[in-house]
């Protein structure tokens, strides 16, 4: 629901405030600054590297939702915080009263979930897939969630995986017994292992849109 079809229920200085937000934060220079001092190659890399065409096609508001999910109205709050557009009683107070006051990385837990896609949660060792949470104890099954991580982690970039990332770069198929292991888990969605493609000799891909690959990582 956007805020001006919430307008019933928002207080019009508030609503003010958010769309005078938006139209800072959407601009131009707001985006090159979120690009060139707020992150990193890896959420860069999400766009091919190429700002102009990322802001051309999302503009700030929608680049930022690429990468961290959630509503309009939160990313718009969000990034005037980050960019310092808003003060921290300001960003509370939009919070409040557009009824975003939800934890932030819960909601981008919750936003991503909802596409289908795969899913992995740092902090809990949680992962999901096609909307459903995956029961396995990942933290019985470290090494198993280090690979599956790895995999997600370079498949969001377009990128594969070598058996050398995983310190095993002496035995050729060591990333087809990880993929075995994985299979053989309980719990673990067969359509998911399907996914898990080899690429050249001792390489592996994870055959997923990067739209569709999300990781919430700890702070």
């Amino acid at each position: 629901m956007s805020v001006q079809s919430r307008s019933l229920k928002v207080r019009p200085d508030i609503k003010s405030k958010w769309q005078a937000c938006r139209a800072v934060v959407n601009s131009v220079p707001a985006a090159r600054i979120l690009w060139k001092f707020r992150w990193s190659d890896i959420e860069q890399g999400l766009f091919g590297g190429d700002f102009k065409r990322a802001y051309d096609k999302y503009r700030t508001i929608g680049m930022w939702r690429h990468v961290h999910g959630g509503s309009m109205e939160r990313a718009v709050i969000e990034l005037g915080k980050t960019l310092g557009a808003i003060t921290t009683g300001e960003y509370n107070w939009l919070l409040h009263g557009l009824d975003e006051s939800a934890d932030p990385k819960q909601a981008k837990v919750d936003s991503a979930v909802k596409t289908g896609g795969l899913v992995l949660v740092e902090a809990s060792r949680s992962a999901y897939w096609n909307c459903q949470l995956i029961e396995v104890d990942w933290y019985r099954y470290s090494k198993r969630w280090e690979y599956l991580w790895l995999l997600a982690e370079h498949g969001h970039l377009g990128k594969m995986i070598g058996r050398w990332d995983l310190g095993d770069s002496d035995d050729v198929a060591s990333l087809i017994k990880k993929k075995n292991r994985l299979k053989g888990t309980k719990g673990f969605p067969a359509a998911l292992i399907e996914k898990i493609k080899p690429r050249a000799t001792g390489t592996q891909t994870l055959v997923l849109p990067q739209n569709l690959i999300w990781l919430i990582r700890s702070e």
